[in-house]
């Protein structure tokens, strides 16, 4: 599978789950409106059956006293309205914070796609390295393979057949000096070739094995910023949770108080 195709299935990953995460929030806030709206309506029902009963008692007194009939009608015209503003105005919070919330996981899902290509790119490099060091081993491996096949059996018979004569014909007089040609036949340059190519093949081993362990740390922060980012929109869930505990402290806090006082006028 290419980087291609690996970056679009994240990138599918992200958006099925910031998608999962606003459902979820849209869901939740959708069952609290309605479960607010229908506190407010079970709450004023009492008050409008105790007015339908009023109404009913004073059915006689109110067609001759068209003011108090006026009141009465405003009061029941007023319970709509409290009833219908309350809707709008969770629907209008609601509305609100998902519109926030919306922009806020746009904002995280931009930041980890960046991230996240990011880290596709450093893999990259991090591929492309080990490629350089294979090929780099490769080649030393050529040139060794070459000095070998230079170095045959029958150079090194031929060479040893002069040297024999050499030997025959001057003993006394070249038994260091020859024996210290055949100490030195290639071995001493192979010997380096070899430290050298040893060296090598440690020095980029040990670079290839740090870099991959700074890339493997780097993954390892992008995975703990994405639980971050999971714990924010947590947070930001408990935040709005309370935010609407709040508005609908108020709403009953100015119902009791509206009611108060009509009915407290009303006993005036």
């Amino acid at each position: 599978m290419d980087d291609k195709s690996i970056l679009i299935q994240c990138d599918e990953m992200t958006k099925n789950m910031m998608g999962e995460l606003q459902g979820e929030m849209i869901e939740s806030l959708a069952k609290v409106s309605k479960s607010m709206t229908a506190e407010v309506i079970e709450k004023i029902k009492p008050m409008e059956k105790k007015i339908n009963d009023l109404k009913k008692e004073l059915g006689d007194f109110l067609e001759d006293n068209e003011e108090f009939q006026e009141m009465i009608e405003t009061i029941n015209g007023s319970m709509d309205s409290i009833t219908k503003g309350i809707e709008t105005t969770i629907e209008s919070a609601i509305i609100k914070v998902i519109s926030e919330q919306s922009k806020m996981v746009v904002e995280h899902n931009k930041l980890f796609n960046e991230n996240l290509h990011k880290l596709m790119e450093d893999t990259q490099k991090i591929k492309e390295s080990f490629e350089s060091s294979n090929t780099i081993i490769n080649e030393e491996l050529k040139k060794l393979d070459s000095k070998i096949d230079e170095m045959t059996f029958e150079q090194l018979e031929d060479k040893l057949a002069i040297l024999g004569i050499k030997i025959v014909k001057d003993a006394s007089k070249n038994k260091n000096e020859i024996l210290e040609k055949i100490e030195n036949i290639k071995t001493e340059e192979i010997e380096s070739k070899i430290t050298e190519l040893e060296h090598g093949i440690e020095s980029n081993f040990f670079s290839s094995k740090q870099l991959m362990c700074e890339k493997i740390k780097g993954i390892s922060d992008k995975i703990d910023e994405k639980e971050i980012l999971i714990k924010i929109i947590h947070g930001y869930e408990n935040e709005l949770s309370e935010k609407i505990r709040s508005i609908q402290e108020e709403v009953e806090w100015s119902n009791k108080s509206f009611f108060s006082r009509i009915f407290g006028k009303k006993r005036d």
